[in-house]
């Protein structure tokens, strides 16, 4: 089964409507999977909350049997230029380093929202800062970052102790079964997944 898709946006418009989205789909699981889905819903508007530049995204869940599939998907053609005007503002023209999950969700979500003549250095950063091994991309417009990628390089000889930390944290990292952040061309799309 599918939910109806949500319009949302970092100013909060539709963001009630996407969490009651996402619980219609566990409407007959028990109360601890119920809340495990809306605390998964909440993380997801947390990243549309902390994009900046007037992000507008579509949200949507899907459910295949004891697996539900929560989707955040947005088209970056018209939000390039206005992160662009939002970085020459700062001081340093460029966004601070984020931590932990959602950090890494949102920086690959920045980095889909470069400019496209920036897009080849965009990727060459976003391969190189704990986004997952080289194979997990497909060609230079299909990427793929996932949860488990980064766990593995965490966890592995050359882990962060501080991000590891950090991850052992997170809500999303604890809850969910799987997070992905795939670009495909001009679109950017997460995907959480959980079993229920």
């Amino acid at each position: 089964m599918i939910s109806d898709k949500v319009i949302v946006d970092s100013h909060g418009r539709g963001m009630e409507e996407a969490l009651a989205a996402a619980e219609w789909l566990v409407v007959d699981a028990p109360e601890k999977e119920k809340l495990r889905v809306r605390l998964l819903g909440e993380e997801m508007m947390c990243l549309v909350r902390e994009i900046a530049g007037g992000m507008e995204g579509e949200f949507w869940g899907e459910r295949i049997d004891n697996k539900v599939y929560l989707h955040l998907s947005t088209n970056t053609l018209m939000y390039a230029e206005k992160r662009k005007e939002f970085l020459d503002v700062s001081t340093s023209g460029q966004n601070i380093k984020r931590r932990g999950v959602l950090g890494k969700i949102i920086e690959a979500y920045e980095k889909a929202l470069s400019p496209k003549d920036k897009r080849t250095a965009a990727e060459m950063v976003f391969s190189s800062a704990g986004m997952g091994g080289s194979s997990a991309y497909t060609s230079s417009t299909n990427l793929m970052w996932s949860m488990s990628d980064y766990t593995d390089v965490l966890y592995g000889p050359d882990g962060d102790e501080q991000e590891r930390d950090d991850l052992e944290k997170s809500i999303i990292a604890n809850i969910a079964d799987e997070v992905s952040v795939g670009i495909a061309g001009d679109n950017v799309e997460v995907i959480v997944e959980k079993t229920i």
